[in-house]
């Protein structure tokens, strides 16, 4: 192959092969210009590989990485889409999934970031979706070499980033020994909490790690009380004190909205503790509050001074209960109370919805809204020192409407359509 004559740099031309990745054809043709491309090309188009189990994807990879060697060194980042019943039920290759997945891993040397999740049939295939209930993955059922080689993968030194969505009887030892660890995200996890935990001994400190960014998803409330206990234990290597983006679904209620005393008190205690870690050099905090009157004094934003980027979503409006809709409007008025004075956030999101249903000829029965809590002032005051986005629900538009006429009003606030089904949004001027 000819070597490219040309000027721009090369940070540019592999910015374009990379936008190019998606498409088959344009990516082969690069790899044809010549020999430098060609490098460039399998380097950006093996840095980001997914294997799912309902294609030949782990097996023809396998083959691939056996045949040409080098291509595992430009692997970064390995999502397994993966179920162990599902796969036993369709699988008909000679050799188990699992065991070609477990062969897969030890190649990849230079792995940064690895994500394990359930597979979830995609959107085209609608008789796996309405026909086959999908639950955890389990761990358990794992053939030892693929649990091997993923705790021996997340010992690497290279890794960095570790994703684990929807996964049953997760040992916590798999945290054991990351010390480059630096992004977590934990979604929908059980953990087994009755496996033996050792404490980190004097001269293993080298294996804590420096998390930066962790994000934990507990639809459920089945993972808080394990995790909240082992987090807190002096058996978690994971150093929260320098973390700078952090994500937050932690359900302290069930689904039906009734207070769980179990969930509630872990959900809580897990919350708390993160927040009391992090406080100090958080930049970045998006938080699925539940706002009940329980977490109402978890989220003191005036402790988080390095705070820039803040978002809020949750539940804010209970109309089969009007004594529960105030005291979640307190309990979000609250929280933005407790933004200090000057302003230190420099964008505030806010996405509120309702539970329960109610024509609009039943609003009047509702008491007005001068009854209940008045966001006008504080809004207003944020409103005027920061990127502010309020996006609510149609049905609440009447009460908050009312309650921001003065900002609207000023022109503090700009009401606009958004792309979501029913849904309005209000942005500050300082967001236009």
């Amino acid at each position: 192959m000819a070597t490219p004559q040309s000027e721009l740099p090369r940070e540019l031309w592999d910015t374009i092969i990379d936008e190019l990745r998606s498409d088959v054809k344009a990516i082969k043709t690069c790899s044809q210009v010549c020999q430098a491309f060609n490098t460039r090309v399998q380097k950006i188009y093996y840095r980001r590989i997914t294997l799912n189990i309902l294609t030949p994807d782990p097996y023809s990879f396998k083959s691939l990485m056996e045949r040409f060697p080098h291509l595992c060194g430009y692997v970064r980042s390995l999502t397994l889409n993966t179920h162990d019943q599902l796969q036993r039920l369709i699988s008909t290759a000679p050799e188990p999934v699992e065991a070609a997945l477990a062969s897969i891993l030890p190649l990849l040397g230079n792995l940064e970031a690895l994500s394990i999740s359930r597979y979830s049939p995609p959107s085209d295939m609608h008789f796996l979706r309405s026909s086959l209930f999908i639950p955890k993955t389990d761990w358990n059922s794992w053939v030892p070499e693929l649990q091997t080689a993923v705790l021996d993968k997340c010992r690497s030194v290279a890794l960095v980033d570790l994703h684990l969505d929807t996964i049953k009887n997760v040992p916590f030892s798999i945290f054991s020994h990351i010390p480059t660890l630096k992004s977590l995200a934990i979604s929908n996890v059980c953990f087994a909490n009755a496996e033996p935990l050792e404490a980190p001994s004097l001269d293993q400190h080298q294996s804590i790690a420096m998390l930066q960014t962790l994000s934990i998803k507990d639809e459920a409330h089945v993972m808080s009380g394990p995790l909240s206990t082992w987090m807190q234990s002096a058996y978690c290597p994971l150093d929260l004190t320098g973390l700078i983006s952090l994500s937050l679904d932690v359900k302290c209620r069930d689904g039906t909205g009734s207070s769980t005393h179990t969930g509630s008190n872990d959900g809580l205690s897990l919350v708390s503790f993160i927040f009391c870690k992090c406080s100090s050099s958080l930049q970045e905090l998006h938080y699925i509050h539940p706002f009940e009157d329980q977490t109402a004094t978890l989220l003191d934003l005036d402790t988080m001074p390095s705070l820039r980027k803040l978002s809020i979503s949750g539940t804010v409006w209970n109309w089969n209960n009007i004594a529960d809709t105030r005291i979640r409007l307190q309990t979000l008025l609250g929280i933005l109370s407790s933004i200090p004075s000057p302003c230190h956030i420099v964008t505030i999101r806010l996405q509120c919805d309702s539970i329960g249903s109610i024509g609009y000829d039943e609003w009047n029965d509702w008491p007005p809204s001068s009854s209940l809590p008045d966001f006008s002032s504080v809004i207003s005051r944020l409103s005027q020192a920061a990127s502010f986005d309020v996006e609510i629900g149609t049905p609440l538009w009447k009460y908050f409407q009312e309650q921001l006429a003065p900002c609207l009003k000023r022109g503090t606030l700009h009401m606009t359509e958004t792309g979501f089904t029913n849904r309005l949004s209000l942005k500050s001027v300082a967001n236009r």
